[in-house]
């Protein structure tokens, strides 16, 4: 057939055109698409007149279709609609056509292509999703993944081919951190589509895997390409070989799912938001069978999962009544499933249990949410390497050391190392800063060989460590992170390999010169000046690239100090062992060390060494080096305090009786079966505490906090400006200040102190009958006393607290309205923030009463009903709990996280950009005033709390960092945050 379109260069294949008879758009219309695909300069005479086997080799030539992803070979073999479909996918990666039509064919070739060669392949998938574009220019980013390689491509670009195993999803076979494709680096998030599930937004527009590709594959490709909590569409090929269509998101914990499946080999467990529904008594433990009873989260299902009986098995139960056991959710977005199976699982049956779960949730397709059982290694922070999850070979059964043994293996998570021992230009800078202690001894004559920039600070003992790995947003390693760094996954004996050590390699006590003269004072040669630490970097990388983990610098671990692995148990063994106290500290005044030392003889330098060493030693030996979870670091200035937010919406209209039924689930605590202090138990505080300032967790503070003492709360206000979602606070009215600024769409104000709560009641009464801060003050100004005391008794016409809401009232307004002024007046610091300060603050606390969004509640933090009741309103309604503030509460009842506390803070729905701010009479920096003030991650928290060695408010602060204020730190803040919505 002769070309089309006039005098091109470069000519349709008749395959095509004879396809497009049949199906698709005009002549000139295919041109265009062809002309999109094959070079326009290509010579004519160069181009086969037949696709035949040898015409295909030579298109394949000719038009440079290698960029396809494809050997030349695989090209020729294809035959028929597969050639088609390779032409149509060169065309989506390179084509700007605005043409519809032309579109419409490329959706039809990629429906109905299958590529089934005569051989082998390497590369198998040719399949295409169907654009869900708009009509003009298409901008897709693609990652295909085949059996053995994973290919990547951006639209107007030419394919980058990444000769990387599928089966490990995007690492290489040594698993080397190098996981950023050229042609993905630069794509900006795209805009969540309408109706996406909340927090969700597109950074991969689309992903193209088969039906047999493992599940451990796309949760890799996922993490590679997909922020936290993003959405991308999979498109995946069925059981039957039809292709579809759905959005994933990449979950970073289990609790991202509205609906959750855990599916392994030997049986299924089923959750409802982070609840997991309890098994029901009777039912049968073996055989396919779904138990369910009346009421929500009560079901389990039992049966040896094998290819597809779980999907069957949902098919077969009746969707109402499992439709019975999802929450409602009326202000949030479709449900996310989330499908939690191992790695080896095929896609095809997660693609068939979905489809299931889809019509019991009335919504297809649902949304998928995977998590990883170990996270992939991203593009590391600066000055460091990732180190791949998985078992690692640890300990040693040499004889002579009993306190490295046993040989074994544990699991441990990803995590990211610094390529070298901190410096001591490193650690002045952190001096500098004010976040670090000054180094030891660097002022003596014998430290003078030691303290060049560039060497390992030494000596640094254990606080000093600890804090400047904070300082930088990191954090010490345990010591079995240390050990896998080391000695690398197959337990190699040094950094190195097997091999002896030599001068070559590390600096240790034998690599001291002969004839070196000695310190005054000292007889053995490696106490010279000129044996010394070298400057990081001399010797040769180890495991991972990581230098110097031989010698050089005995290096902290965050690991208590243990001898004996037998006696430790299973905090030293299993899956990231963190040792005694788990890693908290103060723990018994000892910690480990790893890796030897420029003095300690080379026996030291093995990876398995262990030495057991006083935190605060001050030896010239000992040096540091730190680690991160996540390529994100938790550094100054956070997230939180360069984002620039939007007001938040959602504060319109009064709450929808749906809304309102789910806020009147909240529960109050039995505050008043809590009683003051005695004076028995006060006996034993201070003078100065003895009539207030302290409770126990049995017995509250005998003063009563109806207005705060903590002046200086301001100082947070940049942290949560604009935060949005859900708030829980103590005390009195500061907490007005902090939810008219974050905004906050639902909120608690909470104390188990009565006369705190009456004091809500009467301040709620007075402000929705006030239209300005002034008309509020008034009302408890001496002369409005009888209508104010009128107007609680209107208001609170059927309390049964009627009485005291009024006598209180009488015995404090003379105060209250001096206090009350004072809030009023101008505050040069922060002339905005404040709800009596700023008109619109005011206003926006009088909405939330107005809207029923704001609620006084009788809560103690101690409780069991009031947190857990509020945990569970703000998730049935999907908005996360932004701000929890506990004021000094913790610190007041002594600091213990008593099993009560700590299960109210798991089961707070905290979200990425969720802070707690508290107070405490000590902790800063550069403290100025009697209080001082911490703003901390939310999930930071809940990590460290979901391990029983965080018994203490002492413990969980231990990490924090000077923040932009004398009197503040803050602890855990992420330098980078998911876009917003």
């Amino acid at each position: 057939m002769p070309p089309m379109g006039g005098e091109l260069a470069c000519r349709v294949p008749d395959a095509l055109v004879e396809f497009a008879n049949a199906e698709g758009p005009p002549p000139d219309e295919l041109q265009q698409l062809w002309d999109a695909t094959c070079p326009v300069h290509t010579p004519a005479r160069d181009l086969p007149a037949a696709v035949d086997y040898a015409g295909r080799r030579k298109l394949f030539q000719a038009c440079d279709l290698a960029r396809l992803g494809l050997t030349e070979d695989q090209f020729a073999y294809a035959s028929g609609r597969p050639l088609v479909a390779a032409m149509a996918h060169a065309w989506l990666l390179a084509g700007e056509v605005a043409n519809q039509q032309a579109q419409d064919l490329a959706q039809q070739v990629a429906g109905e292509a299958v590529f089934v060669p005569p051989i082998e392949p390497d590369f198998d998938l040719l399949r295409l999703p169907t654009p869900s574009h708009a009509p003009g220019k298409i901008r897709r980013a693609r990652v295909l993944v085949g059996k053995q390689h994973v290919f990547a491509g951006m639209t107007g670009e030419t394919v980058t081919a990444v000769r990387r195993p599928a089966d490990q999803g995007v690492l290489n076979e040594r698993l080397e951190a190098t996981y950023t494709l050229p042609a993905l680096e630069n794509i900006a998030p795209t805009p969540a589509p309408p109706n996406a599930p909340v927090g969700t937004h597109g950074l991969l527009p689309g992903a193209a895997v088969d039906a047999d590709t493992r599940i451990g594959t796309v949760r890799n490709l996922l993490a590679t390409y997909a922020s936290p909590g993003t959405a991308i569409e999979l498109v995946g090929q069925t059981k039957d070989g039809g292709l579809t269509t759905l959005p994933v998101v990449y979950a970073t914990s289990r609790a991202a799912a509205s609906f959750r499946l855990d599916i392994r080999h030997n049986g299924l467990n089923l959750w409802v938001g982070t609840r997991k529904l309890a098994p029901v008594e009777g039912c049968p433990q073996q055989g396919p069978t779904l138990c369910l009873k009346p009421g929500p989260y009560v079901s389990q299902l039992t049966t040896p999962v094998m290819s597809m009986t779980v999907a069957d098995l949902l098919a077969s139960y009746a969707p109402q009544r499992l439709r019975g056991h999802i929450p409602s959710n009326p202000e949030r977005a479709p449900l996310i499933f989330q499908v939690d199976v191992a790695d080896e699982f095929p896609l095809a049956f997660v693609l068939q249990t979905l489809e299931q779960l889809g019509t019991f949730a009335g919504q297809n397709p649902p949304t998928l949410a995977l998590s990883l059982d170990f996270a992939p290694c991203l593009n590391p922070p600066a000055g460091m390497v990732c180190v791949p999850g998985g078992p690692a070979i640890v300990g040693n059964d040499s004889p002579g050391h009993p306190e490295e043994g046993p040989r074994r293996e544990v699991v441990l998570s990803t995590f990211y190392i610094d390529k070298f021992e901190v410096t001591t230009q490193e650690f002045d800078a952190c001096t500098e800063a004010g976040a670090c202690r000054r180094r030891i001894n660097g002022h003596q004559n014998i430290m003078k060989p030691f303290v060049g920039p560039d060497q390992p600070v030494v000596p640094i003992d254990w606080p000093r460590a600890q804090a400047y790995c904070a300082y930088r947003g990191k954090r010490l390693p345990s010591e079995w992170e240390w050990e896998k760094a080391a000695r690398g996954p197959d337990g190699a004996t040094y950094p190195w390999g097997d091999e002896q050590p030599s001068c070559e390699r590390a600096q240790y006590r034998e690599c001291a010169p002969i004839g070196c003269t000695p310190y005054p004072g000292f007889t053995n040669r490696w106490d010279c000046p000129v044996h010394n630490t070298k400057a990081v970097g001399s010797y040769p990388a180890g495991h991972y690239g990581i230098h110097e983990m031989a010698g050089n610098g005995y290096e902290w671990t965050a690991s208590a100090g243990v001898e004996s692995i037998a006696e430790c148990g299973d905090a030293c063994n299993g899956t990231d062992p963190l040792g005694k106290c788990d890693g908290a500290y103060p723990c018994e005044g000892l910690r480990m060390l790893r890796g030897g030392s420029w003095w300690w003889p080379k026996w030291r330098i093995r990876g398995s060494h262990r030495r057991v060493e006083k935190v605060q030693t001050h030896g010239h030996r000992l040096s540091a080096r730190c680690v991160a979870t996540s390529p994100v670091l938790a550094s100054y200035p956070p997230a939180h305090l360069r984002e620039q937010r939007p007001i938040p919406k959602g504060v319109d209209g009064p709450v929808s009786a749906a809304t309102a039924a789910i806020l009147a689930t909240v529960e109050a605590d039995p505050i008043e079966d809590k009683h003051i202090c005695s004076a028995k138990v006060r006996e034993e505080w201070g003078e100065s505490l003895k009539r207030g300032g302290r409770s126990t967790t049995e017995c509250r503070d005998p003063f009563p906090y109806i207005m705060p003492n903590e002046p200086r709360g301001h100082i947070w206000r940049h942290y949560f400006k604009n935060l949005g979602g859900g708030y829980l606070g103590v005390g009195s009215d500061q907490n007005y200040n902090y939810i008219a600024h974050a905004r906050s769409q639902y909120a608690w104000v909470m104390d188990y102190d009565p006369r705190v709560v009456r004091q809500h009641l009467r301040l709620r009464a007075f402000i929705l009958h006030a239209d300005t801060p002034d008309e509020f003050v008034a009302k408890f100004a001496p002369e409005n006393a009888r209508s104010s005391v009128q107007l609680l008794r209107e208001v609170y016409r059927d309390h049964p607290k009627k009485s005291t809401i009024i006598h209180g009232f009488t015995k404090s307004q003379e105060k209250l309205y001096a206090y009350l002024q004072d809030q009023q007046k101008p505050f040069r610091q922060a002339p905005e923030f404040g709800w009596l300060r700023n008109p619109k603050h005011f206003a926006y606390i009088k909405k939330m009463y107005t809207q029923g969004r704001l609620t006084v509640l009788e809560g103690d933090l101690l409780g069991s009903k009031a947190i857990a009741t509020v945990s569970a309103a703000l998730e049935q309604l999907g908005v996360p709990l932004r701000i929890y503030y506990s004021s000094n509460a913790p610190s007041a009842w002594g600091g213990d996280m008593t099993p009560a506390y700590r299960n109210n803070i798991l089961a707070m729905p905290f979200d990425a950009r969720s802070l707690i701010l508290q107070t405490t009479n000590k902790g800063g920096f550069r403290q100025q005033g009697y209080w001082h003030h911490n703003v901390a991650w939310g999930l930071h928290v809940q990590k460290l709390l979901a391990l029983p060695g965080y018994d203490n408010l002492e413990k969980l602060l231990v990490g924090r960092i000077p923040g932009d204020d004398g009197d503040l730190t803050q602890l855990g803040l992420p330098a980078q945050l998911p876009p917003l919505n």
